[in-house]
């Protein structure tokens, strides 16, 4: 049997990144361009789609912004 998740890396805004990391520290942490409202930009999804995941998971707690918007349509395409 096996089990876990394997690397698992947690993609937040870069403003919050330090917060986040410190909270599980074998995550590997991929920092995304924010506004100043500290919401995810349309412009961060190439930074996911540089990367290989073989999984990806949205929210909770995304917040709502056209810009926002634009970037999980643009991520599920």
């Amino acid at each position: 049997l096996r089990g876990g998740a394997g690397i698992v890396t947690v993609a937040c805004p870069a403003t919050i990144l330090d917060t986040v990391a410190s909270f599980e520290p074998t995550y590997l942490t991929l920092p995304l361009d924010s506004d100043a409202d500290g919401r995810i930009k349309a412009s961060a999804v190439h930074a996911l789609l540089e990367k290989s995941f073989d999984v990806i998971a949205l929210g909770p707690g995304l917040a709502q912004s056209d810009e926002l918007a634009t970037f999980v349509r643009e991520l599920m395409n």
